[in-house]
């Protein structure tokens, strides 16, 4: 959204439906159905394809996510320079976001089970989990520069969420629990 140019719609729209009068209400709905129809067309569309490559290409689209999250960041200093400040506060703040996903991804309980996470099957270790890493990446995906898919990443669930969700897409509704769970955890967002 941030790359495209309509981030601060988009944002401006979620405010609007919350606390605008009810012709920026009306506006700002119009305007997120747009956007929600495009996220599924775009969201199927693309699950359809990468569920299918994750296997035998997962350092691959990793860095083609690290390098989505490494573009961004220049656009995202030009953009918001006037309201960058260095203060310590800041500087201290950016270290310990670099400290919470360097311990994340040394703890990580999912390390290196890849896409043998099984997801059909789930128990409130796994529900915890999935959880707290849906609430980290929706958080990340309001953010300009960040994204979510690279915290499922790091997490070790983006590729067990991907192919959950093309199953449910091919009518094997085993993974609809978590799919569900999930959708509920993170709404819809371009």
């Amino acid at each position: 959204a941030f790359l495209l140019g309509f981030y601060d719609k988009f944002i401006s729209s979620i405010d609007d439906l919350i606390s605008g009068n009810m012709q920026k209400k009306k506006e700002a709905l119009i305007f997120l159905m747009k956007l929600g129809i495009g996220w599924v067309i775009g969201f199927v569309s693309a699950v359809s394809v990468l569920a299918s490559i994750f296997d035998t290409k997962i350092y691959e689209i990793s860095s083609l996510f690290m390098g989505f999250i490494l573009f961004a960041i220049p656009l995202v200093i030009k953009e918001e320079k006037k309201s960058m400040i260095f203060k310590p506060s800041t500087i201290a703040a950016g270290i310990a976001g670099v400290a919470i996903v360097a311990l994340i991804t040394y703890f990580n309980p999912m390390s290196g089970q890849g896409t043998s996470i099984n997801l059909s099957v789930l128990n409130i270790g796994l529900i915890i989990y999935v959880f707290i890493a849906a609430m980290f990446a929706i958080s990340a995906m309001v953010l300009p520069g960040i994204s979510g898919s690279t915290l499922l990443l790091i997490f070790g669930l983006y590729v067990p969420i991907i192919s959950a969700v093309k199953s449910v897409i091919t009518f094997d509704f085993a993974y609809l629990p978590i799919c569900l769970f999930t959708h509920l955890t993170l709404p819809t967002k371009a």
